[in-house]
């Protein structure tokens, strides 16, 4: 496979010096041929930039130092000096399974015409033990209206893989949305380039309660904030109401005040019937004082 296409991968890191090894190494574990590995470091403070040095002087990578900006910026830095037919970003305190480039990248490959593709992952424990409760997501293949009407279809960073050629056209990313991912994928998808999702497991993706992904309340206004580059679109009510519905998942067990102002920015007539449940569980499930995340 000495014609491989290259594939760069950015894994932005900040203050994962417990991770960051393990995640490095299996990117050097991959069996694909023809990888450019970029390094940002995003202001650590804790070993983590140590941790990166020591394995640059084993392997070869390019390593970015900018003072703490948020992920998204990092990432973006990373794109800017990226050269790859592919590109993908990678959590430093995920693993990725030793052929996931080769399954993913074979995928594009033979289907030209996507922007890129994700795929299925296992959660794991801050010890790397497995958990349950990973969704097992079916293959398909999603265009613009389905992640823009729909917030329970995404690919997800841990998994997903772009052709690089597809994220410049979109515009490559927004700096100011701390939520990268989901707004890439609009931006793809929006540009013409359909996504799909294949059933292989490909990511072991750590959960240790320090994960972006847990902060419903914080998240919320970033994610809206991708919808809302989109509010001419005739899908936009639906997808407002479908991020409310799923944000209001937690809301309505764990923050009363935030759910009730969810609430209100769905009118009564726009609510379907997960609203509904929602709505049932804010009055009988609410659980004061076991808040997961606080914003």
């Amino acid at each position: 496979m000495s014609e491989a296409p290259l594939v760069s991968i950015v894994v932005a890191c900040y203050n994962h010096g417990d991770f960051i090894e393990e995640s490095l190494r299996s990117v050097f574990a991959q069996d694909y041929p023809n990888i450019e590995l970029i390094v940002v470091n995003d202001g650590s403070t804790d070993r983590s930039l140590e941790v990166i040095e020591r394995l640059r002087s084993e392997h070869h990578f390019t390593l970015i130092n900018q003072s703490n900006q948020g992920v998204t910026r990092a990432v973006s830095a990373g794109l800017e000096v990226a050269r790859g037919e592919f590109f993908l970003t990678f959590d430093s305190d995920d693993i990725m399974l030793p052929s996931r480039i080769s399954i993913q990248v074979g995928h594009l490959l033979k289907h030209p015409e996507l922007g890129g593709c994700g795929a299925n992952f296992q959660f794991i424990d801050a010890q790397g033990a497995p958990m349950k409760g990973a969704p097992n997501k079916p293959a398909a293949r999603y265009r613009f209206k389905d992640f823009f009407e729909n917030d329970d279809i995404w690919l997800g960073g841990p998994t997903a893989v772009f052709r690089r050629e597809a994220v410049l056209k979109a515009g490559g990313y927004d700096i100011n949305n701390r939520i990268q991912d989901h707004h890439l994928e609009l931006r793809i998808t929006h540009a013409g380039y359909p996504l799909d999702i294949i059933e292989d497991m490909v990511t072991l993706y750590r959960q240790h309660g320090r994960n972006q992904s847990h902060n419903y309340k914080g998240n919320y206004p970033w994610l809206l904030m991708g919808l809302d580059c989109y509010r001419d679109h005739p899908g936009y009510m639906r997808g407002k109401r479908s991020l409310i519905n799923n944000t209001l998942r937690s809301a309505v067990k764990y923050d009363r005040e935030f759910a009730r102002q969810l609430f209100s920015e769905l009118p009564w007539y726009r609510w379907n019937g997960k609203t509904i449940k929602r709505y049932r569980h804010f009055l009988f499930k609410y659980r004061p004082g076991k808040e997961l995340v606080k914003a």
